[in-house]
């Protein structure tokens, strides 16, 4: 492996994105024409989901154009609003920076920051990060700054599970009847012949949990985390399937699972397989667990909708993710590692062994339907691309990697919300557009 420079979804619920130019460049001209007055799109014809998103070729130099304007329209909105006249606006240049795009979004979005990494086979072609750590505060976010990445955890999951069946400790069809033998007499007869594999690609007809009812119902186990995560798996396929197994039926508790059949394999907890297995190898020094400033306070807050504006989130509050979800999107990471995580599966497509091998990678991605092993898979401009998103309602990130070409793309924001969303989909989409 080189010296490395190192569709997506949101927290809960599964939907698909538009897939026409047009709709792309309506929105970032809306965005552009109403933002001296702080509207925020909010189009019901994109909604924002894990499944195939996409916002066709063609959303190029017209689009880009508009969203140079856009930076400078709050310039334009305060000249107005002291009395002055507005300035016209700059020809855009013929290349702009990955900083300047990013700057574009935030103001047209209203976020606190957005960091991205334009990733390359060989390395990070362009890194950038813009705004602010936490909204009423002059602290700048930093390339190094860690963002909480949400369901993104799951193709994490689903790569070290590949690392185990590569050294033989385990295999993708793995039944939890192998596992767990107090479920030998006691499973559900629907249940009985789920595998690994299914959990890990949303095909085994598990409950979602991935609403807060969904989670405020989950039973006060005891003991150890492990202990815990292995009770709720149990008591889980002991009972009704919420789905017909088999079918595609997104669930964060299926994450869950298959993080306790790994547990109670290795003996070791996700976290610790996380770490060992894929974190410390790559040499991803900034991935952790929880809320980012958590642990250091000098690290982004996450934002959330209240009262329709984004409101800082305190990372010490009473809303953590449970233990026995964590497994299904709670980890945190720079941009910088986040592209580390996605160049390893961008050169596993494109033929190169790494931590696991060329095959395992093209396992990973082999979809059932339009999704794979913690990624959707689907056609954008013109070729195949493995794409997901994450969010816990405080942060969003993306991540996307081409098939084909050597191209991935991974964004952050530390904000929730419906204009999070918008901004990480349609940005998705711009940059593969612009570094094909």
């Amino acid at each position: 492996m080189p010296a490395i420079v190192r569709r997506p979804g949101r927290w809960p619920g599964t939907s698909s994105w538009a897939r026409n130019a047009a709709e792309a460049k309506q929105v970032v001209h809306e965005i552009a024409a109403q933002h001296a007055v702080r509207y925020v799109v909010k189009s019901k014809s994109m909604p924002r989901g894990i499944g195939e998103i996409g916002l066709s070729k063609r959303a190029n130099s017209m689009t880009l154009k508009r969203l140079w304007h856009v930076a400078c329209l709050a310039t334009v909105a305060a000249t107005i609003a002291c009395g002055g006249e507005p300035p016209s606006a700059p020809n855009p240049p013929s290349k702009r920076s990955l900083e300047d795009i990013l700057g574009a979004y935030r103001a047209a979005y209203g976020l606190p920051a957005v960091a991205a990494a334009i990733v390359r086979s060989d390395g990070i072609e362009e890194a950038a990060a813009v705004g602010v750590r936490r909204l009423g505060f002059s602290d700048s976010v930093k390339l190094g700054d860690r963002f909480h990445i949400g369901s993104d955890t799951k193709g994490m999951v689903a790569t070290v599970a590949g690392s185990l069946v590569e050294d033989g400790t385990l295999s993708w069809f793995l039944s939890p009847t192998d596992v767990f033998p107090e479920l030998a007499t006691t499973i559900h007869p629907d249940f009985r012949t789920i595998t690994l594999r299914d959990l890990l690609m949303h095909r085994a007809g598990i409950q979602p949990y991935t609403t807060g009812a969904e989670w405020d119902a989950i039973p006060n186990f005891t003991g150890t985390p492990q202990e815990q995560r292995r009770a709720f798996a149990v008591r889980l396929l002991q009972g009704m399937p919420y789905g017909q197994p088999g079918q595609y039926q997104y669930s964060n508790a299926g994450y869950s699972i298959a993080a306790a059949i790994l547990e109670q394999v290795t003996g070791q907890s996700w976290q610790l397989l996380l770490r060992q297995r894929l974190f410390d190898p790559m040499g991803m020094r900034t991935a952790g667990f929880g809320w980012p400033a958590l642990s250091d306070p000098d690290q982004p807050w996450g934002h959330w909708v209240i009262s329709g504006s984004l409101q800082p989130h305190p990372p010490d509050d009473e809303y953590q993710l449970s233990g026995i979800i964590a497994p299904a999107g709670d980890v945190h990471m720079s941009i910088e590692d986040f592209a580390l995580f996605v160049q390893l599966h961008l050169r596993g497509l494109l033929g190169f062994d790494g931590l696991l091998t060329s095959e395992t990678i093209r396992y990973l991605h082999q979809p059932v339907g339009s999704y794979a092993f913690g990624w959707s898979v689907y056609p954008l401009l013109g070729q195949v691309v493995s794409s997901h998103n994450g969010s816990a309602g405080t942060f969003y990130a993306t991540m996307a990697v081409s098939h084909s070409q050597d191209l991935a793309v991974v964004i952050m924001t530390n904000a929730g919300g419906s204009s999070a969303a918008d901004a990480s989909g349609i940005l998705l989409t711009v940059l593969l557009d612009e570094y094909l």
